[in-house]
């Protein structure tokens, strides 16, 4: 257990961003609240700054944590839709002005500089869903896939409108805030592939465009899994043939499981390539190998 332990805090102490790693040696005190050690046994370091930073949560095998913390599943239980609410006890959204003045009054009182635009905008609150009032900067430490999918779907709307409301600049906030982050922007790219594939899966015969959605494939178009001549890819497109009545409903593994009974069902059903068509084909090429005439007896 104790091996187990310091192997856990090694890993956190790794995943964690300069700014908070020193403030995790800074801060480091015993009961007495006196330095641990002896001022000429360590080096001298300044207190951290905060940039506005968000610290990712990660899982023990240094992956992303996307899953929502315990505070925010707490904030989730207590959330209740604006449509539930009468109009007239309905919270009034803010400004984007209102919004930018309470982050950098927020930031003063915390004794940091508020000309830091990075700073400001990590202390910006959300002002819709289930997380309203809650800072950028909290969103995405404590709900990724949210914040993720949040920010696929507003780019997406952004392609199709340039709407100034309130609603939609706070969105333009968050994006920004969010995506100057590489690991985060990877998951917002994700997110949007999928919407986009999704969409396209909509039309007319285009059901192989949707992403997978789950497991090792999950990234891939179901038409390109069912397709695939990899070894790998065949034996797991059988394994779903095989989960047909043990996989949950409406979820999207069986959505795959339907589209691969489909596709199996349209192989069926093709009719064998006919005797005369394969000799017609067979006499054309010939013909045209040998630059002349031949008569097919």
């Amino acid at each position: 257990m104790a091996h187990l332990i310091s192997t856990y805090i090694s890993e956190a102490l790794e995943s964690l961003p300069e700014y908070y790693f020193d403030k995790f040696v800074f801060t480091l005190r015993d009961r007495r609240k006196t330095p641990r050690f002896r001022c000429r046994e360590v080096e001298e370091t300044k207190a951290p700054v905060d940039t506005g930073e968000p610290v990712l949560r990660k899982t023990p095998n240094g992956d992303l944590d996307l899953n929502p913390s315990q505070e925010a599943k707490c904030c989730s239980a207590d959330y209740w839709p604006l449509r539930s609410v009468p109009a007239h006890r309905r919270p009034k959204m803010k400004m984007p002005k209102e919004v930018e003045d309470e982050a950098k009054a927020l930031v003063v009182s915390e004794g940091k500089d508020p000309s830091n635009k990075r700073l400001v905008l990590s202390r910006s609150s959300i002002q819709f869903g289930q997380y309203r009032d809650k800072t950028f900067k909290w969103l995405l430490e404590n709900d990724l896939r949210y914040t993720a999918r949040l920010v696929a779907q507003h780019r997406n709307e952004r392609q199709h409108t340039t709407e100034q409301n309130p609603h939609m600049v706070n969105k333009d906030l968050l994006t920004s805030y969010a995506i100057a982050y590489t690991e985060v922007l990877k998951e917002v790219t994700s997110r949007h592939r999928a919407i986009e594939a999704e969409e396209k899966s909509m039309e007319p015969g285009q059901e192989g465009e949707a992403l997978v959605g789950f497991g090792r494939y999950q990234n891939e178009t179901l038409k390109d899994l069912y397709e695939s001549k990899d070894k790998c890819k065949i034996s797991y497109v059988e394994f779903l043939r095989g989960q047909r009545s043990s996989c949950s409903k409406a979820s999207k593994m069986e959505d795959a499981i339907k589209y691969i009974l489909k596709c199996d069902q349209k192989r069926r059903k093709k009719p064998p390539q006919s005797t005369s068509s394969f000799r017609g084909k067979w006499r054309r090429s010939l013909k045209k190998a040998q630059g002349g005439t031949f008569k097919f007896k």
